[in-house]
């Protein structure tokens, strides 16, 4: 009988030791270590399936939010929930240029804020008439009408000129090209002047830096970057020019010299035989640069 009891509480003993060793590993595994880093920059897939740029740098002291871009119209509501996650408010939203991919999901949640608050939106600056002007037939002018519509008026609106550096808690944000004057006599009819005229910046932290084209990719411009920049253009990441396909020449992502390169772009995009993705994809493997896209999204670094 006595020895029927030890094994009782022998078995008792096991099966809660057991449990707690189940317990421990499901919130092991449930927790992420807090990073140390002072921003975490995030990229995100466009809940359209198709390509798209969003991205959230958020400081992890301060709370300080900075959207770029934010993709199409159906993924506003990616955006408004990933903005709520980090608080709600949005610091500085930076749209490069005004496709539907950058831009809808902007004008959407701008329409109708809820309980978002943009306390200051950056993009390049040009004048309606021009802007439909330089369109293509490819080209749909209705997301940069939406946009122009909606925001005229308001002083949130801002506008940096080239070499222009925005901070924000110990971020720099330099505005390497923008529309202006320079670029609008570089543009001809051989270029894409709605997607190039994207403003092109450089994000730099204490140690890492970030280059980001939005869809800036024609050759001759990239080539004038690095005449105008030289190794200022040189990053540790990359934000790989009109999602990586038909981008910039490998020249010059080879002067940049980025470990790490960011392709706004879903499978099909990448893989696809009509796509040159692949080809900007198989030289960052060729060259020993890590490379992300939409097949491994969200993705998050922290930046120093």
């Amino acid at each position: 009988m006595e020895t029927n009891k030890k094994n009782v509480f022998k078995n008792i003993f096991f099966a809660f030791c057991a449990v707690f060793m189940v317990v421990f590993i499901i919130i092991g595994l449930g927790h992420k270590k807090k990073s140390t880093a002072p921003w975490s920059l995030k990229q995100f897939s466009d809940d359209s399936g198709k390509q798209g740029t969003f991205y959230i740098l958020e400081n992890n002291n301060d709370g300080t939010v900075i959207v770029i871009d934010g993709g199409t119209s159906k993924n506003a509501r990616k955006v408004r929930n990933e903005i709520r996650k980090s608080g709600g408010k949005v610091d500085a939203w930076i749209i490069t240029h005004f496709h539907d991919d950058h831009v809808d999901a902007f004008n959407e949640i701008y329409a109708d804020p809820g309980d978002i608050e943009i306390s200051k939106v950056y993009t390049p600056e040009i004048d309606p008439d021009m802007y439909m002007q330089l369109l293509r037939e490819w080209d749909d002018p209705e997301p940069y009408k939406t946009f122009m519509r909606q925001t005229e008026g308001d002083e949130r609106i801002l506008h940096p000129a080239r070499m222009d550096v925005l901070e924000f808690a110990g971020l720099k944000i330099e505005v390497l090209c923008t529309f202006d004057e320079l670029l609008y006599n570089c543009l001809d009819e051989n270029m894409d002047p709605a997607n190039d005229i994207s403003m092109v910046f450089k994000v730099s932290g204490e140690k890492d830096t970030l280059l980001f084209l939005g869809d800036f990719h024609t050759d001759a411009l990239g080539d004038g970057l690095i005449q105008l920049h030289g190794d200022k253009l040189k990053a540790e990441m990359v934000q790989a020019g009109h999602h990586g396909n038909n981008s910039l020449p490998e020249r010059f992502y080879e002067f940049v010299s980025p470990k790490v390169m960011l392709f706004d772009a879903p499978k099909w995009l990448m893989e696809g035989e009509e796509y040159t993705s692949k080809d900007l994809a198989a030289w960052c493997d060729a060259n020993g640069i890590e490379r992300y896209d939409f097949t491994s999204a969200p993705n998050v670094f922290d930046f120093e």
